[in-house]
């Protein structure tokens, strides 16, 4: 008869172990509901079956929309688990790359620990984001290549290179900017058998093929006009490519006044980032590791390993135009992701180096060998505790409470222009999936995300947004409000925290009123203590100073 499961795959259950300890932290510590950054944006994609923003991210809007008509937790929750799903087998594959490596069990299993709880890993695994899944893609892809390393070709066979090229296609369809920066890697693994690669291109092609289908999808699904279609209708082969290159975001990745400086200083801040990634001793170990790989004996395996870490990370830095600044310091940080992971391989074989202190007679074998376990558990303990009081976020929901206040005070059948990532996701995921004031309309002054737009963001051209909204106001016969900036040439009356429009008024008239429900809420925010999350700072500053 058969052996048993744990007979025939002795690793399968520790695996499985592994994999729900993982899902067990992240659904201890993730949000409840919507929160900043990009979440608001992929939670209504997700939902709506939509398109998110460019590059669309049509993988993980598919399957984020899979996941949201499960019928278990908040809609926000079903988004973010998956990013926890991710993330959790993103760590079971890393512990298959480092026993192939190291072989120990035990830390391969403290590893995947370990970048499981790692700061911004383990936030990008509890919110709705694309950074989970490009790492788990990349990881998957960088095992296969290891074992097309180690097997010969006839074992693997064309059905394996049909996979290699399959989740590649699916790493472009996710984040091909990340995923391409990274790919590097795999050239001197599979260098040694680059002309049975080659001879495979056919096979390698209809991989690549099926795995960018998503792109196809979203092309599709834009055409059907869902409530939520970043840009809209996807008609041509220029707009796809306006989708695809990602051309919306060319003021953002790159400043005028950005310099060599500032590319100095974010290496310095990626650095710092990069120590603080493990708890306080982790750090010592990845260069440990660092240094200590090329004492292996198949030179590709470093020289991958660094390749895949300087893409998303310097090679990143040299590539975007950012300016040093908070702001961009939050969106630069969940960036080199694959780069931590890599880390974490670096950190084993950091600590497995301990094994070897006896050959340079500094520690007695017994000792050294008995000193690798606890090492590798103070690793895994310290950085859960340093990285926890960050990431706990189970009862965060600064976003969602700063969006039913602003909500609350407006007239009915108002329009609302929600201008601002911290407006316009929040904001939308109340109305549009919690069903908080559907009686309002939105807007927004890019014409993004939402199905009800001024004019069409792709095609139109020299737009005079003031003209625009001009004649929508004084055709709309509503009381219409907006946050933040919108050029119009009416009068204003002050809110606070929103401005609405009076048409009766010259553009030079502005009254000041005070809300009550405003007044309590700016009080409510001054006495908070330090916000954990970026994201918040920044916004809680805002708010403050506007």
């Amino acid at each position: 008869m058969p052996g048993s499961p744990a007979t025939r795959y002795p690793d399968l259950y520790l695996l499985l172990l592994t994999l729900a300890a993982v899902l067990i932290v992240y659904l201890w510590s993730m949000p409840r509901t919507v929160v900043l950054e990009d979440d608001g944006f992929f939670i209504l994609a997700a939902w709506f079956n939509g398109i998110a923003h460019p590059p669309g991210y049509p993988l993980f809007t598919t399957l984020g929309h899979f996941a949201s008509q499960v019928p278990f937790f908040t809609p926000a929750m079903r988004v973010h688990f998956l990013s926890a799903v991710f993330g959790a087998l993103s760590c079971v594959v890393l512990w298959l790359i480092i026993y192939q490596l190291i072989r120990d069990r035990f830390l391969a299993t403290t590893g995947a620990l370990t970048l499981s709880v790692s700061t911004i890993f383990w936030s990008q695994a509890i919110i709705a984001e694309v950074y989970t899944l490009n790492c788990f893609l990349f990881l998957t892809l960088l095992y296969f290549c290891l074992k097309l390393r180690d097997s010969g070709m006839m074992h693997l066979g064309k059905g394996s290179l049909l996979i290699v090229a399959f989740v590649f296609g699916l790493g472009l369809a996710n984040h091909w900017p990340l995923f391409l920066l990274a790919s590097p890697a795999f050239i001197p693994l599979l260098w040694p058998k680059r002309r049975q690669i080659i001879q495979a291109w056919p096979v390698l092609l209809s991989g690549l093929i099926l795995g960018l289908l998503p792109y196809a999808w979203m092309v599709y699904r834009s055409q059907m006009q869902p409530e939520i279609s970043f840009h809209g209708p996807i008609d041509d082969l220029k707009d796809f490519w306006f989708y695809l290159s990602r051309k919306p975001y060319t003021t953002t990745d790159i400043s005028p006044s950005a310099g060599l400086e500032d590319k100095l200083r974010f290496i310095l801040f990626h650095f710092r980032e990069l120590v603080s990634q493990y708890g306080p001793f982790g750090w010592l170990f990845v260069m440990a590791g660092f240094v200590g790989q090329w004492r292996w004996k198949d030179k590709s395996l470093p020289v991958a390993l660094i390749l895949a870490y300087l893409g998303n990370s310097l090679v990143l830095i040299l590539l975007l135009g950012f300016d040093y600044d908070r702001f961009h310091q939050a969106v630069f940080s969940v960036y080199p992701l694959t780069a931590y992971a890599i880390g974490v391989i670096w950190l084993c074989a950091g600590v497995y180096m301990i094994r070897e202190l006896p050959c340079s007679g500094k520690l007695p074998t017994y000792l050294s060998r008995n000193l690798v376990y606890p090492a590798a558990v103070l690793v895994l303990a310290t950085a859960f505790m340093a990285n926890a009081a960050d990431n706990y976020r189970a009862r965060d929901t600064w976003a969602e409470d700063y969006a039913r206040v602003l909500l609350f005070p407006l007239e009915q059948d108002s329009i609302l222009f929600a201008n601002g990532d911290p407006v316009l996701g929040p904001v939308s995921y109340l109305t549009m999936i919690k069903k908080v004031r559907t009686d309002i309309r939105l807007y927004n002054d890019k014409a993004v995300l939402l199905p009800d737009r001024l004019y069409d963001p792709i095609s139109v051209k020299n737009l005079v947004l003031s003209e625009t909204v001009n004649k929508f106001v004084l055709s709309a016969d509503k009381p219409v409000y907006y946050t933040n900036y919108l050029p119009h040439g009416f009068g204003i009356e002050d809110f606070g925290l929103l401005k609405r429009m009076l048409v009766d008024k010259p553009d030079n008239f502005r009254r000041t009123t005070l809300v009550q429900t405003y007044l309590d809420y700016i009080e409510h925010i001054l006495e908070l203590p330090t916000l954990q999350d970026r994201w918040e700072r920044m916004h809680r500053q805002l708010l403050l100073t506007n």
